[in-house]
């Protein structure tokens, strides 16, 4: 692993320790309409080195009225897919992705997803694996890709 590698899975870990709450409020709205309406999201998170923020306003022109994109910090954004379904989910996460990279093409993203129905209404393991699948992503310099499942090695 190379020290920007490891320089950057710090950084995501300390990152991943305060934003949890920051996400859940986020969410709050479509965990409502989920238990009640059984209408399903799901979550995508980028990571880049360099700063993501600058973007925020040419991605939410690529979204639905009812989805959702914060910037969490300068690097990560999170963004709420509403009424995803089980083989959209991750097909919205690529359409994410080429925009991003339509936007500045030379700078490498790490996309990682999860479908709220995947976790039987409990959204803090639903956030437990999201960041699990971005750590992986980073750790295996799998940029470019959209990381939907959990692996074991």
């Amino acid at each position: 692993m190379s020290s920007a590698t490891g320089t950057m899975l710090q950084e995501l870990n300390t990152i991943r320790r305060f934003c949890y709450q920051t996400i859940m409020d986020i969410i709050s709205d479509y965990i409502y309409r989920e238990k009640r309406y059984k209408t399903h999201f799901s979550v995508a998170i980028i990571y880049s080195k360099d700063i993501l923020n600058v973007h925020s306003e040419e991605l939410r022109k690529t979204l639905r009225k009812t989805d959702k994109l914060v910037c969490i910090t300068d690097n990560i954004v999170c963004v709420v897919f509403d009424a995803a379904q089980a083989n959209g989910y991750v097909k919205a996460a690529e359409n994410l992705y080429k925009a991003l990279k339509s936007i500045e093409y030379q700078q490498d993203y790490y996309i990682a997803t999860a479908f709220s129905d995947e976790f039987d209404e409990n959204y803090l393991n639903m956030l437990n694996h999201l960041f699990d699948r971005l750590h992986y992503s980073v750790e295996h310099n799998c940029y470019s890709n959209i990381n939907y499942e959990d692996y074991l090695i």
